[in-house]
């Protein structure tokens, strides 16, 4: 219709155009870029160095030393003596489980990118028909 009326328009202006309408226009049911599972997985692996970094400088800015050579190897300086560290049973276990902690907390988040990657499409229509089904 529009092509039509944009046809019978200019053929009064400049006598024989002619329109061919080859493909209508249309909106892809899925984005075009960027490639999310690769973003994802890039912005994962981003994270955990940057997280890496970052312990990594405030163990640098206030170093911890377990040995006397450490200290002296850091320092220059000749050590006289030092002092043993005794670690209970409640101690061990307290340290153990903040590592179990940790290893747990950062295998959920590789998993959570994981299940995002692979449901990215259903997750996506559920979002689409909760927020009213104007994205598709």
């Amino acid at each position: 219709w529009e092509t039509l009326q944009s046809k019978n328009r200019l053929d009064t202006f400049t006598g024989n155009v002619q329109f061919n309408t080859l493909e209508p226009p249309f909106v892809p049911e899925k984005p075009v870029a960027p490639n999310r599972p690769i973003l994802l997985t890039v912005v994962l692996i981003f994270a955990l160095g940057v997280g890496g970094a970052v312990a990594f400088a405030f163990n640098q800015m206030q170093p911890v030393f377990f040995t006397r050579r450490a200290v002296m190897a850091s320092t220059g300086l000749p050590v006289l003596g030092g002092v043993g560290m005794i670690v209970s049973k409640s101690d061990r276990l307290r340290r153990r489980f903040r590592s179990f902690i940790w290893i747990s907390m950062n295998l959920a988040l590789v998993g959570a990118c994981v299940v995002v990657i692979a449901f990215e499409d259903p997750l996506y229509r559920l979002a689409d028909r909760l927020l009213g089904g104007g994205l598709l």
